[in-house]
């Protein structure tokens, strides 16, 4: 018989016969695998053969011969462009099926809509009811497409567990495209055997079969069915998504194949939830995987930086900025640069502000960003009024400015935004004398503040020392469970052989049997020993034994009242470790329900203060001494800083590095230093600073 030429719309509106349909399918088909440019053309031709199938009531054959045509792709390996091609043509032509009834029904619906117009409002009223009631029963309707859709699933769900790993793949494969559609599945048993199956896949050993079946499983993400139960047995269980993103979740973290977790990291969808998720991957061993991090998955979450919590912000510039690999160090970079700046309209300061300048990261970060966005610094402008109104964030921008230039030997821009060493030391004065003003001004707010954190810190203090016994306690309980385990079966082990020994004895005696008679698995050993052994010596060993035995008897029981004591123990510091902490957790409330108002304000304004102050001393520390006149000047403003003995320890520590600079040599700082301690030791009352000492 001769094949029928390739059909065209006009002529497939001439078929009468399954024949003429299967002849047009399986052009369509050879035509689909030659190259996807056609693909279009293709599914348009196919869709008028699935029309013509349905008018002559054959959507039944039209589904089996697409299906028989489809498995011819199943057997063939990974990356063949034939089978490859056949998948997507028949998502195409899916999709197409979908579109089209969809389309179709939003036409017949603004037609109604029209309608209703022309109608008065109770009439209008009625037909919405009825339309309603028309679409609910439509919902639950098996259609054409919805048919074939659900035949073609069951088709491929038959061959997912076959035993070819070729098989599986491209049945898998080919899923992964069709669950889009899986709105178009009534059957809820296709449904549970669709999840299920593909779940299973999960663990499939072949990594590019696990890769489609993550894809396919993410499309559930966004819906709810449920499983049902055998009846009287059990109950139906309801699928949430929570679950589907557990199972993907699970992908992520465990999967042994980057690849598979790459898809998982794609396909996760993206909630408060799972942001952590997804994030954490900036730690994954394989550096592309940590590189799409910063490059797809940041960027996508972001619209403004306020979406992302601090702690995940920080996470991310400290593991991408120290990554090992220069294109993950790269693109998280990038992601800083050009994404976050711009997320911030490209404000500086707001970008400073979103990174927290007290934090660990940020001096590393604004470092980065000045060293690949060059041109933000000629933009950079620190002039006087600059000055009068430092924050924290201006001083953080000021000094790492400064930082930045000094290192790269930028003294053009340095000459230009900062002044001259005498005024810088004026300008410190005037702020170190702001904050002991303040300080003075405020003695009982400090007094309060000082007595807080003492209770803080001594609460600290027992539960550091509470945790402590607890892990000392849980070692030394460990121990002595090894020791009375192995104190029993010793006690065990005796006991064997000193059965051994005695029937051994008896035997000697009465000159009766032998010593295979006596034998057993547990004493098996023992008899290969003592096979040789004479009545004699069988009678010093059990004295041996019977010695060993009274020597180590009493010791399990001495063991457990060791392991009751220390439960007792660690019963009392869990307690008490549950009550100091309340206890701390109720002290922090109270102190800020009280002084909301009063002292917790002042104490954020005093640390914004010296964090300025901290800002400014970094910068002296670096500028150029040669000014004489400045430079003693400077030596003034810091001795007379460090004898302050109300200094945090931050300033004394960026205080005495500026000293250090300042000095001539080693000798001249330790002689400096020296005399400091001797200032503060003088500025205090006599009796005051030996009766401290004698404490």
């Amino acid at each position: 018989m001769d094949i029928p030429p390739k059909p065209t719309l006009k002529a497939i509106k001439k078929f009468r016969t399954l024949d003429e349909i299967k002849y047009a399918m399986k052009h369509v088909f050879q035509d689909a695998q030659l190259g996807l440019a056609g693909h279009r053309k293709l599914v348009v031709i196919l869709k008028n053969v699935f029309k013509k199938a349905i008018e002559l009531n054959q959507i039944n054959f039209f589904a089996m011969c697409f299906t028989k045509l489809l498995s011819k792709v199943l057997p063939l390996k990974r990356g063949v462009l034939a089978g490859d091609r056949i998948v997507k043509f028949c998502y195409l032509f899916v999709n197409g099926l979908v579109k089209d009834a969809n389309e179709e029904k939003r036409s017949k619906e603004e037609k109604k809509e029209k309608k209703d117009k022309d109608t008065n409002e109770s009439d209008k009223n009625e037909e919405d009811q009825e339309d309603q009631e028309d679409q609910e029963g439509e919902g639950d309707q098996e259609t054409p497409i919805s048919e074939f859709i659900s035949y073609l699933i069951k088709y491929l769900l038959s061959g997912i567990e076959a035993k070819d790993k070729l098989v599986r793949y491209r049945v898998v494969q080919t899923l992964a495209y069709l669950v889009e559609f899986l709105t178009e599945i009534h059957e809820n048993n296709t449904l549970e055997a669709l999840y299920t199956l593909l779940s299973n896949r999960l663990q499939d050993k072949e990594l590019s079969i696990r890769i489609q079946a993550v894809v396919a499983l993410s499309h559930f993400q966004l819906f709810e069915f449920s499983i049902e139960g055998d009846t009287g047995e059990f109950e139906d269980e309801l699928i949430s998504s929570n679950q589907i993103q557990n199972k993907l979740i699970n992908s992520i973290q465990n999967d042994d194949s980057p690849e598979v977790r790459r898809a998982a990291l794609m396909n996760l969808v993206k909630t408060q939830d799972t942001i952590p998720i997804l994030l954490e991957r900036a730690r994954d061993s394989n550096s592309i995987n940590r590189r799409l991090v910063y490059s797809k998955i940041a960027r996508e979450l972001i619209t403004d930086l306020d979406d992302l919590e601090f702690e995940d912000r920080e996470f991310l510039l400290k593991w991408g900025l120290n990554d090992r690999d220069e294109t993950v160090k790269a693109a998280a970079t990038k992601m800083l640069t050009i994404y976050w700046y711009q997320s911030v309209n490209e404000d500086l300061l707001e970008l400073i502000d979103q990174l927290n300048v007290k934090s660990a990261i940020a001096e590393q970060a604004i470092l980065a960003f000045f060293k690949n966005k060059p041109e933000v610094l000629e933009t950079i402008k620190i002039d006087e009024s600059y000055w009068k109104n430092l924050t924290t964030e201006k001083a953080f921008l000021m000094r790492t400015f400064y930082q930045y230039c000094n290192e790269n030997q930028l003294h053009a821009l340095m000459d230009a935004n900062f002044p001259e060493l005498l005024d810088l030391s004026i300008t410190l004065e005037k702020y170190l004398s702001v904050r002991l003003k303040t300080i003075n001004e405020n003695e009982n707010l400090v007094k309060t503040w000082e007595t807080y954190n003492a209770k803080i810190d001594e609460l600290d203090d027992q539960i550091f020392s509470l945790e402590n016994q607890i892990s000392r306690i849980n070692t030394d309980a460990d121990n002595f469970r090894k020791s009375l385990s192995n104190i029993e079966e010793d006690i065990i082990e005796i006991n064997i052989a000193k059965d051994l020994f005695k029937k051994r004895i008896k035997q000697l005696k009465n000159n009766s049997g032998n010593l295979e008679d006596l034998i057993t698995e547990e004493n098996q050993e023992i008899a290969d020993q003592i096979k040789d052994f004479l009545m004699e010596d069988l009678q010093q060993q059990l004295e041996d034994i019977n010695k060993n035995l009274d020597e180590i008897e009493h010791q399990p029981e001495d063991i457990t009242a060791k392991l009751e004591e220390l439960q007792t123990k660690y019963d009392s510091c869990i307690r008490a470790l549950e009550t100091t902490s309340e206890l701390k957790i109720q002290t922090v409330q109270i102190f800020e329900q009280e002084h909301e108002n009063d002292c917790i304000p002042f104490v954020d304004a005093l640390k914004e203060l010296e964090f300025i102050i901290n800002q400014l001393l970094l910068i002296v520390k670096d500028f150029d001494y040669g000014d004489e006149m400045a430079r003693r000047k400077l030596l003034h403003i810091i001795r007379m800083t460090l004898t302050e003995d109300k200094l945090p320890d931050a300033l004394i520590s960026v205080a005495l590095r500026v000293l250090r600079a300042l000095s001539i040599n080693e000798k001249d700082f330790v002689s400096m230093a020296v005399e400091i301690i001797t200032d503060i030791r003088d500025s205090r009352d006599d009796e005051e600073f030996h009766s401290a000492a004698a404490t």
